[in-house]
């Protein structure tokens, strides 16, 4: 199964960075913005929108091209995305954006990251996600059989 990861970031450097780290990774990435879609244009993607693929793990920067990373955290909480598997990240983050970080479950990074710290979350996050889709295939062969 591959994972599907998105980033939101509005620092080339940064974006750059986590695409090529994960796609390293094997996993299938999204990066938003990209040089392609101009921030907040209607090509980034809705969240909340049924059609949007899946995204197994998610990083997005607190403040991205003047609006919130949390909107696209809540978002994916929002579509069934386990907390655990989303991050925030930020390089001046304030108590209430710590507190509410911690309250909606997602892991915290501080820019600069560390990289052995974000290895060992997406290790966690890979367990987390097969486990997930381990418990969920005997349901969906029952289904299918119907």
């Amino acid at each position: 199964m591959k994972i599907n990861a998105l980033v939101f970031d509005d620092e080339e450097v940064i974006r750059s960075f986590l695409e090529r780290f994960l796609s390293e990774r094997g996993y299938q990435v999204s990066v938003v913005p990209d040089d392609e879609t101009p921030p907040w244009s209607a090509d980034v993607p809705d969240l909340s929108d049924p059609l949007f693929p899946g995204v197994d793990i998610l990083l997005s920067d607190v403040h991205v091209c003047g609006r919130s990373g949390f909107e696209f955290v809540e978002a994916a909480i929002a579509r069934g995305c386990n907390p655990a598997n989303l991050a925030l990240m930020s390089g001046a983050w304030t108590m209430g954006e710590a507190g509410k970080c911690l309250a909606l479950g997602c892991k915290r990074f501080d820019k600069p990251f560390s990289v052995p710290h974000l290895n060992l979350w997406l290790d966690d996050c890979e367990r987390r996600i097969a486990e997930a889709a381990r418990t969920a295939a005997p349901a969906s062969r029952r289904r299918a059989w119907r």
